[in-house]
């Protein structure tokens, strides 16, 4: 653990702790020292601000830059200054420029050092360095991200300021944080973890992480963007294509706690307002932000709320509202069932800033009574299925057996036209053994009765497939019917897996091959007779 800003002063000889740090807007900080290290009187911070200098730091979520005003007097070696160009975090980017304070950058008065030492430029510098002379050191760092997710925090006292909107004025009101944790988590949506370098810190949520030591943010796996889903689909939240972020991304879910004493209360009570602001957004059936203020309608077409996001305080009861609505399954009904109850309560926007733990508790009571009704239904759906199925069933036995008939007739029908019209009236039985069994006309009404045939038995096969292929239809449409109000295990149970369709067809199959052969044997067996007339 490391301040950056303090080793740069201890590089060029100054005690940090003696030294004057101004913000961006020129005044000085809360806290100054006197060369001693107490507390120094109004007169003595002036004083020590001319004698030892003054130092500018500023860190937005995506640089950190120092600039000081030193009086020179020694130059850093070599390999000190490699040791300090070695603090910075690997995946950032570091720009060093030590410059003599009233000369032209034309003099060849300064340095600029972009990453690497160049030792023989630093020398030169060195050779040409005004000792007793103010200097100006700037320090710029272009933070990266880490391939595990890491961001680096150099000064938590300025990235905090960040955090809370103080450094462009914004007092958190207008969404630097929000604004800020969109860009990240757009680019990384399973989680970030912020490694602050110059404190002791341990805070985290669902899916950010505060840390003083490096470690990888936690690996969700994609959950966080099946997350986001879940809660775009049971909620009409109007900035959803440009806002990613969820109640979860800010809420506490460490085991315990450590923050700076430096506007650590402040950003975690930053966090928490925006988890309950987030939860509102989720909440309500249409919402949206505008110009620094929530907007809401607890149900479609119902009463409008507009709250400043300032002015949004944070309530555990919302935020364990929408934690039971969206993150559970059936979030759709979950949250339709949460938005009547807090319809019913909710008559103002203090009300909404008010609700309580009746709302949830009202909530989960109308969803049991939701769950119940839809058991009774899903029992009763099921019963009417067994009930189709079983009449199903029965259509097919009854089909199976008229197809099945019809052939039979239809074999039945044509062997006694074999036998009373053909065999009966052109076969002279009296001359068997005598070498001629038939009349003339015997041969010819022989073709045309087995022609007739084969088209007789090829008519009745398509009619059957035509009317299998018709119950086929049926039956898929029975099943359709089902798909959207049962799982597919347990369709394919009651349908024991179309098992009662394959049988029907096997069977429905066999029987016509069955039948067909019989009929062909009979054509061949007329002919074979023919053959002997």
């Amino acid at each position: 653990m490391f301040n950056i800003r303090d080793e740069l002063l201890r590089l060029f000889g100054a005690d940090p702790a003696s030294f004057c740090q101004v913000s961006q807007a020129g005044e000085s900080n809360r806290e100054s020292y006197a060369a001693d290290g107490e507390e120094a009187a109004e007169g003595g911070t002036a004083n020590a601000c001319r004698e030892q200098g003054t130092a500018h730091v500023s860190e937005s979520g995506g640089d950190y830059s120092l600039k000081l005003v030193i009086l020179l007097k020694s130059v850093p070696s070599a390999e000190e200054m490699e040791d300090f160009l070695r603090l910075p975090m690997p995946w950032d980017k570091c720009t060093l420029t030590i410059h003599e304070q009233g000369a032209c950058l034309e003099e060849d008065a300064g340095i600029t050092i972009n990453g690497g030492l160049d030792g023989e430029a630093y020398a030169e510098f060195a050779g040409k360095a005004v000792l007793n002379a103010p200097y100006s050191v700037s320090l710029y760092i272009e933070k990266g991200l880490a391939e595990n997710g890491v961001r680096s925090v150099y000064d938590w006292c300025a990235f905090s300021e960040f955090l809370l909107g103080r450094s462009s004025g914004q007092n958190g009101s207008a969404g630097v944080l929000p604004d800020y944790l969109n860009g990240i988590l757009t680019e990384r949506p399973d989680g970030i973890c912020f490694l602050v370098l110059d404190e002791e810190i341990e805070y985290s949520t669902k899916t950010i992480t505060f840390a003083n030591a490096i470690a990888p943010p936690k690996d969700r796996k994609g959950e966080r963007l099946k997350e986001l889903k879940r809660y775009n689909e049971a909620s009409l939240f109007m900035g959803r294509m440009n806002n990613v972020l969820l109640p979860g991304d800010f809420h506490e879910s460490a085991s315990s706690v450590k923050l700076p004493d430096v506007n650590g209360h402040q950003v975690k009570d930053l966090f928490n307002r925006y988890e309950t602001v987030y939860s509102l957004l989720y909440l309500a059936a249409i919402s949206w932000l505008e110009s620094g203020s929530l907007f809401l309608e607890l149900q479609k077409g119902g009463m409008r709320f507009a709250m400043p996001v300032s002015s949004i305080r944070y309530n555990s009861h919302i935020c364990d509202l929408a934690a039971w609505a969206f993150d559970a399954e059936n979030a759709t009904e979950r949250a339709e069932i949460a938005r009547q109850a807090m319809a019913f309560y909710c008559r103002n926007a203090e009300d909404i800033q008010n609700i309580g733990e009746g709302v949830l508790q009202s909530a989960v009571a109308s969803y049991q009574l939701h769950q119940k009704g839809m058991v009774e239904r899903y029992i009763n759906l099921k019963k009417g299925l067994s009930d189709s199925i079983l009449a199903s069933t029965k259509q097919v036995q009854e089909l199976v057996s008229s197809l099945v008939g019809n052939l039979e007739k239809n074999f039945v029908a044509v062997t006694t036209l074999i036998v009373t019209q053909i065999l009966a009236k052109h076969i002279k039985w009296e001359n068997l053994g005598q070498g001629s069994l038939g009349t003339e006309e015997f041969k010819a009404v022989l073709l045309i009765f087995s022609i007739s045939s084969l088209l007789y038995l090829a008519a009745t096969i398509l009619t059957v497939d035509a009317r299998w292929e018709f119950y086929k239809e049926r039956y898929d449409l029975l099943r359709r019917q089902y798909e959207d109000l049962l799982d597919k295990a347990t369709l394919d149970k009651a349908f024991q897996d179309d098992l009662l369709l394959k049988n029907a067809k096997k069977k429905l199959d066999d029987y016509k091959v069955g039948i067909s052969c019989l009929w062909v044997v009979l054509i061949a067996a007329v002919w074979v007779l023919g053959a002997m007339v």
